[in-house]
């Protein structure tokens, strides 16, 4: 395997970064912990509007913007660690597809289920239909009339395109010509641009690519100061296409990444289930406050069963990561990238 890079700097890289691992268990929590304390039906609010607990957990709705920068990171690291061609781009594709589908897809399953027997029990229109699976199987679903089952799943469709778009410009990011990498993250950096509509991955570039270049900064081992800068520059320009919180929230979790060199796997239990908890949490600790509402009558009963509900979900994402994703996990490091 031939990597490129002047003096071999990236073959001294890390595949592992426990940092990494830390910032996705927080990611997951906190949309995990915004959805549970934001919870409302025909009955009401779990909490108020405007109680300071809810504004806070508000606040979690920005950690899937975390998982675009993570993902900004990771994805090239682990090409250039398979030594990837563009000939290998099927495998790749096939790789993460069952890395990340299958879970996805037993998540899809467990919500149909789900809506069948509140259907059947609690007579609440089921609202699905072949065409509607069809589109989520597919992530075509932005380009439909329907909704999205869960609201989370538009972020995988993001991912997605992400890791097409990644595979696609790969040979720029590993170019032995020193400034090639930089005109390539600069150009998907400034995509949207271009391609403004959010229904695809150029809208959120600057976000992904924070990642790529705390990535390409470790590569050539480039001053921390100069590669903030850079970073600050990109994050500027995510400010001014999306705003303070999404440009924030992208920005420090690349700096943290950036700065922050772990020796242990703080946080690597809820780090490695942090997809599971992603993708399941919807399906647990919002039922658990429906079924439990009308048994919290009072302000401090709410919180504790937001605390429960979150409790539950984080329970439940052990063993959906057990039994699904981790066997999904094992099954796609089968497919070598490289044939």
């Amino acid at each position: 395997m031939v990597f490129l890079f002047e003096n071999n700097t990236f073959d001294r890289m890390k595949k592992y970064y426990p940092s990494i691992t830390l910032l996705r268990g927080i990611a997951a929590m906190m949309v995990c912990v915004y959805h549970i304390f934001s919870y409302s039906d025909e009955r009401g609010s779990l909490l108020p509007l405007q109680d300071p607990l809810r504004k806070i957990a508000a606040y979690g709705s920005e950690g899937v913007f975390m998982f675009f920068v993570i993902s900004g990171f990771v994805i090239p690291l682990s090409l250039f660690h398979s030594g990837f061609k563009l000939g290998d781009f099927p495998r790749y594709i096939a790789r993460r597809w069952v890395r990340i589908e299958l879970p996805y897809l037993a998540a899809l399953l467990i919500m149909l289920v789900d809506r069948f027997i509140m259907h059947r029990n609690w007579n609440i229109d089921f609202g699905i239909d072949w065409q509607i699976i069809v589109h989520h199987i597919f992530y075509t679903i932005p380009f439909s009339n329907y909704p999205w089952i869960n609201v989370i799943f538009w972020t995988l469709a993001i991912e997605l395109q992400f890791y097409v778009v990644v595979g696609v410009l790969f040979s720029l990011l590993n170019s032995p010509k020193k400034w090639v990498p930089y005109v390539a993250i600069a150009i998907f950096t400034l995509s949207p641009l271009v391609i403004e509509d959010a229904r695809f991955v150029f809208h959120y570039a600057p976000l992904f690519a924070m990642g790529m270049y705390v990535l390409h900064a470790k590569k050539i081992d480039q001053n921390k100061l100069v590669s903030a800068a850079v970073i600050s520059a990109i994050a500027v320009f995510s400010l001014w296409l999306h705003g303070p919180k999404m440009a924030g929230i992208a920005y420090l979790s690349a700096l943290f990444i950036l700065l922050v060199d772990m020796k242990k796997n703080t946080g690597k239990w809820l780090g490695e289930r942090s997809y599971s908890l992603y993708l399941i949490h919807g399906a647990v600790g919002l039922h658990v406050i429906h079924f439990l509402y009308e048994y919290a009558e009072v302000y401090i009963l709410r919180v504790v069963l937001a605390l429960l509900g979150i409790a539950a979900s984080v329970a439940v994402a052990h063993y959906f990561w057990y039994f699904v994703e981790d066997k999904a996990r094992k099954f796609s490091k089968r497919i070598d990238v490289k044939k």
